[in-house]
């Protein structure tokens, strides 16, 4: 199960075992589930590390049927206002027999990150010594390039 808040997941699997995750700008061709596990997009380039993650989920042998370990997966350094996908799969850890879930088991969650919002406080204004610079600047430039044309 996944749920998007803005580039945020919260996860978990049925059973021990790992989870794989890549994002993706909207629109690239979809991975296939090994292109996934090793963090490679369709055409088998590695993705930068800010557009991956795995994680581990280890269950108790007590565990109780249908109570999931959950936890929060989140992504930094993701362009603003952008139309990703996030893909994931998983693979179960039972030793000498990992099993990577099936290219059509590939969950796909599509998400647009929010565009950066900044405010600027109505009480800010220029210094005014910052407009004298400026002009005399501008005086100097005028004076210069007057002594050069003649």
């Amino acid at each position: 199960r996944q749920m998007c808040i803005r580039d945020r997941f919260n996860v978990s699997l049925k059973r021990s075992g790992q989870l794989f995750v890549i994002i993706q700008q909207a629109g690239t061709m979809k991975p296939y589930a090994r292109q996934i596990k090793y963090h490679l997009n369709a055409t088998n380039f590695n993705l930068p590390e800010a557009f991956f993650t795995n994680q581990t989920f280890k269950y108790p042998t007590d565990a109780k049927e249908g109570e999931y370990i959950e936890t929060q997966i989140k992504f930094e350094n993701l362009f603003d206002n952008t139309a990703y996908v996030a893909y994931f799969i998983g693979e179960n850890t039972l030793p000498g027999n990992p099993d990577l879930m099936k290219d059509s088991e590939i969950r796909e969650v599509s998400f647009t990150t929010h565009r950066e919002i900044f405010v600027i406080p109505k009480d800010y204004s220029a210094p005014e010594d910052g407009m004298l610079i400026m002009n005399s600047l501008v005086i100097s430039l005028i004076i210069m390039f007057s002594i050069f044309m003649f």
